[in-house]
């Protein structure tokens, strides 16, 4: 997937610079668009600044969780709120099952960092009512998961136990 993400940047690059007179925006919306798989276009979006599209990529094209994770934390400080948006949506991929390999330390990273763009908004416990309702909503998730969220809606310190999920 990096490799794609990586030809899709390069290729909105080489067009955007063949043509400076065509609006960025525009073409790298045309090129997802085109693409039809708008998931490998998230990480060109949102190196380009397009975070407004890099959102709407990562919405419906269903990028991978750990990639959205490393959003979340390289843009916690910059951009808080395209923070707190990508990590809702990591947090809900891993608890729904997408990812290669997911392990209890990649959901705890994504809870972790989603909960500190909360508290720079000073929502915190508006984001705290959305991961209890995330585990209400994925009821198959793996129980070392669910002790990760639960842990830290009680309160109490997470448990990282590295365990490997779905």
């Amino acid at each position: 997937m990096d490799n794609q993400a990586n030809k899709g940047l390069t290729n909105f690059r080489q067009i955007a610079k063949k043509y400076p007179e065509v609006d960025p925006h525009r073409i790298l919306a045309n090129l997802a668009d085109a693409s039809g798989d708008l998931r490998r276009w998230f990480a060109a979006a949102k190196d380009a600044g397009h975070l407004d599209l890099a959102l709407r990529f990562a919405k419906t094209g269903r990028t991978d969780p750990k990639t959205l994770s490393r959003a979340l934390r390289d843009f916690l400080e910059f951009d808080p709120v395209f923070a707190l948006r990508i990590g809702r949506m990591a947090v809900d991929r891993i608890l729904a099952g997408y990812g290669y390999e997911i392990t209890a330390l990649d959901l705890a990273g994504a809870r972790d960092h989603f909960l500190a763009a909360a508290r720079r908004l000073d929502v915190e416990a508006d984001a705290k009512n959305a991961l209890d309702r995330l585990l209400a909503e994925h009821v198959d998730v793996p129980s070392f998961f669910r002790v990760q969220i639960e842990r830290q809606l009680a309160g109490l310190q997470p448990m990282n136990t590295g365990h490997r999920g779905v």
